[in-house]
């Protein structure tokens, strides 16, 4: 796991400071490194954080890229940072690529299902960013957390070829209260 050694990230709509008081919560826990070379080429946070600079007027970041790491590990490098109401959680991942339209929708419909139930087994071919997805099932399993789906198609029901598509979804973990 790393976070980035950079001070803030940059897009279109202007930089977003990164949370040093976190970041260093989670350095000093031996948890992760500090390098910036994960999130060079990453973009499950880029894309990400132009809606949340619309939704929020002024807030700091903390990216954490996975690499190959066990749920439990990431649930407790979550646990570390998870924070008051004002924290978002956030896990950026695709469902299902390169399926045939009807059998990406059964592929992600066991994997909403899966997700739903905390199952903390995902693999890459359910959702590219399983290692992230199944931390956070492992800590809102610990933790007795209600997860909702919000939405989810994929790039036959926005872009019109249904040959090979990318499945999506949207899901909310939330502590009781905070929704």
């Amino acid at each position: 796991m790393a976070v980035p050694a950079a001070t803030s990230f940059a897009t279109p709509l202007g930089n977003i400071e990164i949370d040093q008081t976190l970041k260093a919560s989670l350095l000093q826990s031996g948890a992760v490194i500090e390098s910036d070379t994960p999130h060079a080429q990453e973009h499950s946070l880029e894309v990400q954080l132009p809606f949340l600079q619309l939704l929020f007027d002024d807030f700091t970041l903390l990216p954490l890229v996975l690499g190959s790491v066990a749920p439990e590990h990431v649930a407790a490098a979550l646990a570390n940072v998870w924070g008051d109401s004002t924290t978002l959680v956030l896990v950026s991942s695709d469902l299902s690529h390169y399926h045939a339209y009807t059998q990406a929708q059964q592929i992600d419909a066991a994997t909403s299902a899966a997700i739903l139930r905390r199952d903390t087994m995902l693999a890459g071919e359910q959702a590219c960013g399983a290692v992230g997805i199944n931390g956070l099932l492992y800590l809102a399993g610990q933790r007795q957390l209600p997860i909702a789906e919000i939405a989810r198609c994929n790039s036959g029901d926005t872009a019109g070829d249904r040959s090979r598509v990318v499945g999506y979804g949207a899901f909310a973990v939330h502590e009781p209260g905070h929704a």
